[in-house]
């Protein structure tokens, strides 16, 4: 980067020309050296991606996964309005909650996360769960419902509900994230995992229990796939049949998430694998072909990317959009059974209830979540770049960033605007800019929407 900012300050004088080709072979340069690190491995991964004529050769390995004919197709999706609403602030209405989860019943999701019975000190957006629960319309749905619990007393209030049918219980890789989440440590969770999974039983009702940090642990604790694995196989020999692998914070990547569903899934063909991912929207789509390659077909998400674990970080990672779900699926060869005009009006639901909470939240999301950031500028500076030169132009700037605000919700500023950023950005007036200036542009906007508001970051 010096020498480049060398190279630029020498050419200043002379004709454009030079200028780009310098820029253009620095970034090739760049791009060779940032591919030792965590965002180079992502770009490599997505233009590699990107060429392969079928989804089924997006990673490694993943052509001869997908091509097998033992590996069944039929997907298990579930949607999360809990994890989607369990992080806001500001408290939704019960009636609101109602609504909204009645719409996705008729979907057609083959589970629905409606709720937790935990302490209203620790999820006070939850503390309504029992009264959402009892209004809901089931008289139609082939939906099954699901709640999360935190110990043995929430699993007993789970289980005199008739209406529900699936249990879940947050176990982690990450003794920091356990405490965070269930205030005891793994081997105590373990412990108390196995009077929940006596509850549940003598209740009729199945055992979900969510591994989180499975794909990577943020927080400096020691991470291998022996550390997963040996937790899988103290769920399975407790008998529980669903385990969900989770992404909490959002650190996994897509070789990572594919190498542990293909190494625990053959070994344990009685247990039902998911995957619970928290990611930004660009890597999504790599992340479910990884894990569906491997043999994964049980996914959940929320719509619209809402969502994210209070307890994992300071900042919220929003769970994988169930748009994406739908189209990568689609696209990877997997049908689903969807409702889709039901899910229009889902999303619909969603955007009246929530409205400004949520694109708030998007923008926080966005700004304190460095692969959620960079993830959205990846898409963006890639999509106008369409020669790959490693640089745009002004008038390209201008609509990705229309585009960029767009996704998030938001208007984007005027046009006058929009070129006096490109101009402070392009500090050698060679009418061009590089992903890093236009990164700094991007967030110094996003910022400063966000200041305006008065909602600042943490």
């Amino acid at each position: 980067q010096f020498l480049y900012f060398i190279g630029r300050k020498l050419l200043q004088p002379v004709c454009p020309i030079p200028r780009l080709l310098l820029r253009h072979t620095t970034s090739r340069v760049l791009d060779h050296q940032n591919s030792l690190s965590s965002p180079g491995q992502k770009e490599r991964m997505l233009r590699r991606l990107a060429a392969a004529p079928r989804p089924a050769h997006a990673i490694g390995s993943c052509a001869r996964a997908c091509s097998s004919t033992s590996l069944s197709k039929n997907l298990h999706l579930v949607e999360c309005p809990r994890d989607a609403m369990q992080g806001l602030k500001s408290f939704v209405p019960t009636a609101d909650k109602i609504r909204f989860i009645n719409q996705i019943l008729k979907v057609g999701f083959d589970t629905v996360d409606c709720g937790s019975f935990v302490s209203p000190s620790a999820v006070p957006q939850m503390r309504d769960t029992s009264e959402v629960l009892e209004a809901l319309d089931m008289s139609t749905t082939k939906s099954k419902l699901l709640v999360v619990v935190a110990n043995e007393k929430g699993a007993v209030q789970a289980c005199q509900n008739e209406r529900v049918t699936y249990v879940g219980y947050p176990l982690s890789a990450s003794e920091t994230f356990q405490q965070r989440n269930t205030k005891r440590d793994i081997a105590t969770a373990v412990e108390n995992l196995k009077g929940i999974k006596r509850v549940c039983d003598e209740g009729g009702k199945t055992l979900v229990v969510y591994i989180s940090m499975g794909f990577g642990n943020p927080y400096g604790d020691p991470y291998s796939p022996m550390i997963v694995d040996k937790l899988v196989k103290q769920m399975a020999d407790l008998g529980v049949k669903i385990i969900s692998l989770a992404d909490t914070a959002g650190v996994g990547e897509a070789e990572v998430i594919h190498s542990l569903f293909e190494r625990i899934t053959p070994r344990y063909s009685d247990i039902d694998f998911g995957a619970h991912l928290h990611t930004g929207p660009v890597s999504a789509d790599l992340k479910l072909r990884a894990a569906l390659s491997a043999g994964c077909r049980r996914f959940d998400g929320a719509l619209g990317g809402m969502g994210g674990c209070p307890f994992a970080k300071a900042s919220l990672t929003g769970n994988v959009a169930t748009e994406t779900i739908v189209d990568t699926c689609k696209n990877a060869g997997y049908p689903h059974s969807l409702d889709l005009d039901e899910l229009k009006k889902a999303a619909a639901i969603k955007d009246e209830i929530f409205g400004v909470g949520i694109r708030e939240l998007v923008l926080q999301t966005v700004l304190h979540n460095e692969n959620a950031f960079l993830d959205m500028c990846l898409k963006h500076f890639r999509a106008a770049d369409v020669r790959q030169m490693g640089f745009i132009g002004e008038e390209t700037f201008i609509e990705s960033l229309r585009t960029a605000y767009e996704e998030l919700g938001e208007e984007a500023p005027p046009e006058e605007k929009l070129r006096a950023k490109f101009h402070r950005a392009d500090v050698t007036g060679d009418g061009c800019i590089t992903f890093d200036e236009y990164m700094v542009m991007v967030r110094r906007g996003l910022r400063k929407r966000l200041e305006r508001r008065s909602i600042g970051g943490s």
